[in-house]
């Protein structure tokens, strides 16, 4: 992620209710590395992006040492076409080159992220086996990388 890449990300994402001071906050975590934020640029416009955190919000994540990807966001004229696997399997890459074996993913239970939902389970991710977090409705995985 590039300074640059706040202005671009707000025109993508504004109608989905994203805010500049979140974008703005994903730069200042990506420039102090407690965050890694990946964008998805196809033809010179940015369609998606999703963030590591290398410290997890989720408790049993946090105390596993487990990183999360958090915040997946994919245009939608540009969903179903691999990028959100792309961006997933750069952020697993990042993880294994930050010395870490196993990597977390939360998922909302919601029709809006159904599919999201399906793809993880497809892509190796598995239930950390604590069902849903009732605090955020979101289903917790883990995949390990090695």
């Amino acid at each position: 992620m590039r300074a640059g890449d706040v202005d671009a990300l707000l025109t993508t994402f504004a109608s989905w209710g994203k805010t500049r001071e979140l974008f703005e906050r994903y730069f200042r975590d990506h420039c102090d590395g407690t965050r890694t934020v990946l964008v998805a640029v196809v033809d010179g416009r940015l369609v998606g992006y999703a963030t590591l955190m290398w410290a997890s919000g989720y408790p049993p994540f946090a105390a596993a040492g487990i990183p999360e990807i958090v915040d997946i966001s994919i245009a939608d004229a540009w969903q179903r076409r691999g990028i959100g696997t792309a961006i997933i399997r750069m952020h697993e890459q990042g993880a294994l080159a930050g010395g870490r074996t196993v990597l977390g993913i939360g998922v909302e239970c919601t029709p809006q992220y159904a599919y999201a939902a399906r793809l993880y389970p497809f892509l190796g991710f598995e239930p950390d086996g604590r069902g849903i977090d009732p605090e955020n409705n979101e289903l917790h995985l883990t995949r390990r990388l090695v």
